[in-house]
């Protein structure tokens, strides 16, 4: 007769919660930093490219680095803005290949400033502070198209968005170190060609987790495994 399996108290759901909250808790922690590249073309030759730069790059290991935060910059040294700019740039440089075909890889002078995200002011205290750099110019007429690579020195993803003539791009793509991004045509503001790299819908949501929370995750299954053994003994 087989034995009968008792339900779980009361006790051992509360640790059952905490596990999983553990879990959660440890993805939204500190999310892996990327580097977004937005690039932006008005149909009359006009360019903008910006560039983010997360300060947790510069960190020896980015995935556990805090984010600073707007209020941390009231505590920076005189001289960390400043440097802070010029490791963002040196970033940029090393991460990613800006190209204009025929003409080939370009090197973009980026104005870095102190942003939130996308771009957006920084108004609250807890407000998440990225490095956008800012590079405004002119396509040259013999220019077909754009594209950039992700280098193998940068170590993270790059995303790349475009927005023609005031409107975005239905789709982004995100690219690994030595990935490349398609084409998009300098005339049409249309992709191309599509790159070994996967095309990514721009709703869809991009998750990566890292090593430490797969380690967890299996931490917290062989611990319920070990509890619902004991609970049935």
């Amino acid at each position: 007769m087989p034995s009968s399996i008792r339900m779980p108290t009361s006790s051992f759901r509360l640790l059952l919660i905490a596990l999983l909250l553990a879990v959660g808790l440890q993805i939204q922690a500190h999310p892996i930093p990327d580097v977004p590249v937005r690039a932006s073309f008005d149909g009359a030759g006009g360019m903008v490219i910006r560039i983010e730069v997360d300060p947790r790059c510069f960190e020896a290991d980015p995935n556990k680095a805090p984010s600073v935060l707007n209020k941390d910059q009231a505590a920076f040294p005189a001289d960390k803005p400043a440097d802070l700019k010029a490791k963002a740039a040196a970033y940029a440089a090393r991460a990613v290949q800006f190209v204009l075909e025929p003409l080939g890889p370009q090197k973009p002078e980026f104005d870095f400033q102190f942003t939130a995200p996308e771009n957006a002011p920084l108004l609250l205290p807890d407000d998440i502070v990225v490095l956008t750099g800012t590079w405004k110019t002119t396509i040259p007429a013999i220019a077909k198209s754009y594209s950039i690579k992700a280098m193998p020195e940068g170590t993270l993803s790059v995303l790349f968005f475009n927005e023609a003539r005031g409107e975005k791009l239905e789709r982004f793509q995100v690219l690994f170190p030595g990935e490349s991004s398609y084409k998009l045509d300098l005339q049409s503001l249309q992709p191309v060609g599509q790159a070994a790299a996967e095309i990514v819908a721009a709703d869809e949501p991009k998750v990566i987790i890292s090593s430490r929370v797969v380690l967890l995750a299996a931490a917290v299954f062989v611990g319920l495994i070990w509890l619902m053994r004991q609970r049935a003994a």
